[in-house]
């Protein structure tokens, strides 16, 4: 994942910088006049190659700086004009060729410059494809210059979040603070997961922020934290979510688009050890378990029905299978929810109403089969009921 520094060119201690400009050598912000002043043999190399004809979007020139820091400079066109479109197939040829070429001269860390435009891909996307391509190479480390403003004003947010038992009722809880200012977020659910929970406290922080921020995250989850920290997710990202296999894949969508929006960093800190944010998050959690009205999580529903049943809790037909989940989906005195009998009543499992099915085949010699069923959609459970019980005539005799 992206570690973050500030902008200054003259105190960056990586081996590696890139700057991006468009085809005429203008930069955003002021980091080209810092070249000016700070790398004159960087501005002077890529002159020369403006005059020699050698530059076009997404061909990156790195320009080696010998017994220098950085010791590589890379000067990336993303367009043609100032103001031009920062298009998709230049981007990712860029950043691929960044990617070969530090393998090549050994470098292990790189320093890259705020890139995009209103126009053509944004930052946020522009960052999805560093860290896709990184994410192959965890060798090397990425840092995000920030501006002095931008490092002096971050937010903080610790999270939590638990099952109880885990697969089981959950809640989550969040501290938001910015300066003087705070907020708390909480909600519970009636059948979810404590992994589920944790994710689910760190999207919700991050997708309350209303403007792209600075933002320093904590969690007690090593589930969420090394995630992110050790580039797992983004590695499996880049291959497509492991071709949908990824658990909890609904949340993660969602944590990774909110993550790009902002200047994360991530920090574990351990649970129940006194420190007073994540101790309040914890009591929020634990008072969103126990409120009146929980929520459906339909995420964690969709995930364990793709999941293989175990031996001990299901049976070969999807009528009689029975989960821990079941038993959690209750009514307002909190005793089990009865047993379906008609199309509309919520499902055992889940909440959801059921609608009808009918069976268009059954045995011929069969001693008595179904008519019809009741089906969840969302879960995908079946309920058979006596009213469409049909007794074949020579059995009743």
């Amino acid at each position: 994942m992206f570690q973050y520094c500030h902008d200054d060119l003259s105190e960056l201690r990586t081996d590696a910088v890139v700057i991006e400009v468009d085809c005429a050598g203008t930069a955003n912000g002021n980091q080209w006049s810092q070249l000016k002043s700070i790398y004159p043999d960087v501005t002077a190399a890529y002159r020369k190659a403006f005059t020699a004809g050698d530059i076009e979007p997404g061909r990156v020139l790195r320009i080696a700086r010998t017994d220098q820091t950085p010791a590589h400079a890379f000067v990336f066109p993303s367009r043609v004009h100032p103001h031009g479109a920062v298009r998709r197939e230049y981007i990712e040829k860029g950043i691929d060729d960044v990617t070969e070429q530090m393998l090549r001269v050994g470098a292990k860390s790189v320093a890259i410059g705020r890139m995009g435009s209103d126009r053509g891909m944004a930052w946020s996307e522009i960052k999805r494809q560093w860290l896709y391509s990184f994410a192959r190479v965890p060798e090397i480390k990425l840092f995000g210059m920030l501006s002095r403003s931008t490092i002096a004003a971050p937010v903080t947010i610790f999270t939590d979040g638990s099952a109880e038992p885990n697969r089981g009722q959950g809640g989550y809880g969040v501290v938001l603070r910015f300066g003087d200012h705070s907020k708390e977020l909480s909600d519970g659910f009636r059948n979810t997961s404590s992994n589920r929970m944790e994710l689910m406290a760190a999207v919700a922080g991050l997708e309350a922020l209303k403007q792209p921020c600075r933002v320093h995250l904590h969690s007690d989850s090593r589930y969420v934290t090394d995630m992110v920290n050790q580039g797992t997710l983004f590695r499996i990202a880049a291959k497509n979510w492991g071709q949908r296999k990824t658990k909890n894949l609904d949340l993660w969508k969602r944590f990774l688009d909110a993550f790009l929006v902002h200047d994360v960093d991530m920090a574990w800190v351990k649970g129940h050890a006194g420190i007073n944010d994540n101790e309040r998050c914890d009591q929020l959690a634990a008072r969103a378990v126990k409120q009146e009205h929980l929520k459906i999580d339909v995420g964690y529903y969709q995930n364990t029905t793709k999941l293989k049943p175990s031996k001990a809790s299901t049976t070969s037909h999807p009528a009689k299978r029975s989960t821990a989940a079941s038993s959690h989906v209750a009514s307002k005195d909190n005793k089990p929810a009865a047993k379906p009998r008609k199309t509309g009543d919520p499902c055992r499992n889940c909440g959801t109403p059921l609608v009808r099915r009918e069976v268009k085949k059954h045995k011929a010699d069969a001693a008595y089969h179904f008519s019809w069923y009741l089906y969840c959609e969302n879960c995908r459970r079946m309920y058979h009921v006596e009213e469409a019980k049909v007794i074949r005539e020579s059995s009743k005799l």
